[in-house]
Order: C-alpha cells, then structure tokens, then sequence
C-alpha cells in the first residue's frame, strides 16, 4: 500500500509510526513519487537520515532490509511475496534517493 508523503509525515506527528518506520516507508515511497516532489512534503530533519541512508545503496533486493507484516492472518496471503515486494520496492526507491542527492550535490 503507498501513502502520500505527507500523510507518512503525519502519522508520524500523530506517534502511528515510529522515525525508523517513516524513513524506510520515505525510501519505499520513492518508487512511486520523485524524491524532489517527497522532499517538498517532509520536514527537513527527515532529509538528512535519507540522505545518509542511500548513499551507500544495497545493490540487491536480498541485501535490503527485511520488512514484517504481522497482523495479517488471511490464509492464502503469501508472506515471503508480499516480503520480497517491499525489499524490490525498498531498492528501488533507495536508489531513486541515491541518485537524486547525487544529482544535487
């Protein structure tokens, strides 16, 4: 599920979601938004974690960072797809973020 930026921001303000849980959804989120449309929505204290988060990108899904759901109990949910989904979406929004800053500097 993709959320706006912004409303990320706001769970975060409203203690939905944890920092380390607003940055990874932030990385996510670049998959599916310009990160130079993102960084217009968020606060920006969160910027310099995403900065120093992608700048030494994984170069692969399996080297990303491993996502949980729990609470999602219906039997015929695939667990491991829906995990390697948020990894491939994890690398390539890291990856967005890495070359937007990299294009900025």
């Amino acid at each position: 599920m993709t959320i706006e930026p912004a409303n990320l921001v706001a769970l975060y303000d409203k203690v939905a979601i944890t920092e380390m849980e607003l940055q990874s959804r932030l990385i996510r989120s670049a998959a599916y938004f310009s990160p130079a449309d993102i960084i217009k929505q968020v606060p920006l204290e969160f910027i310099e974690s995403l900065r120093i988060e992608s700048s030494s990108p994984p170069k692969d899904s399996e080297d990303c960072t491993r996502f949980f759901t729990p609470g999602i109990a219906a039997r015929d949910f695939d667990h491991p797809l829906h995990e390697l989904d948020e990894r491939r979406t994890y690398l390539e929004g890291i990856w967005r973020w890495h070359c937007f800053f990299k294009t900025e500097s």
